[in-house]
């Protein structure tokens, strides 16, 4: 008899051990895949010994952070405030994503070890919804070039003259002028008080190619910014060399 009370306890310890092993562990990246190894061989001993026990790992964080990341992440959309999460710096997460247009944002260039299951359930929940219904409302919905087609496009742009007004910059040729908020650019890395002379060019009176042509950093005259112009604010960055 005790014998048998034994072997019906050890699902539910190894149940235990691994429901509570992955919350304490998920988010510690040095140790997090051999805890996800253990996970899985618990997981794998449930289903072979056809324990009930094998439901209870939907509490587990495995499951549980990316679920409800793909609720925020959908609850987002809905409400027009879907976000694409990602690690690293400004130069890879800012601005507007061009496949979902919902802001790209990141927690930081230190990746802490839970980012790979929270961050892609956010990020599918939003594109999923955007390929089936298109985009979240209020999103930028205007021309948006790739890197290649902004370079090309660049290329024939007109020199336009830089001034301040506020804490904004017009941007001014001898037939238009575009508005950006400065404080924008700050996000992508660049000195907004140093720019003087750009090449400039207006798609569809919805988006504005601007590059720096005057500046002493060469990385800079090799970005392209582009703002979107009924909001006067960044879309998005392109490097090119």
């Amino acid at each position: 008899m005790e014998a048998e009370e034994s072997v019906n306890r050890k699902p539910r310890i190894w149940s235990i051990i691994g429901i509570v092993g992955s919350w304490l562990t998920f988010w510690i990246s040095p140790i997090l895949a051999f805890s996800l190894m253990i996970w899985i061989a618990i997981l794998t001993f449930l289903l072979l010994s056809k324990s009930k026990l094998k439901w209870y790992f939907l509490l587990s964080a495995w499951f549980f952070v990316p679920g409800c990341n793909f609720v925020v992440g959908s609850l987002g959309y809905l409400t027009g405030y879907g976000v694409i999460k990602g690690t690293g710096g400004p130069i890879t997460y800012l601005g507007i994503d061009r496949e979902t247009r919902a802001p790209s944002t990141t927690s930081g260039c230190i990746s802490i070890g839970y980012e790979p299951f929270a961050f892609p359930a956010n990020n599918f929940a939003v594109t999923l919804w955007t390929k089936l219904f298109g985009f979240q409302r209020g999103s930028y919905a205007g021309v948006f070039p790739t890197e290649s087609e902004a370079a090309k496009l660049i290329n024939s742009a007109d020199t336009m003259i830089v001034s301040r007004k506020g804490t904004f910059f017009q941007f001014s040729s001898s037939t238009q002028m575009i508005q950006a908020d400065s404080s924008e650019f700050y996000g992508f890395l660049m000195d907004p008080g140093s720019m003087f002379s750009v090449r400039g060019k207006i798609l569809n009176n919805e988006c504005f190619l601007v590059q720096p042509i005057d500046e002493k950093d060469s990385l800079a005259e090799r970005t392209i910014y582009l703002v979107d112009i009924r909001k006067q604010k960044l879309l998005t960055h392109y490097f090119y060399f």
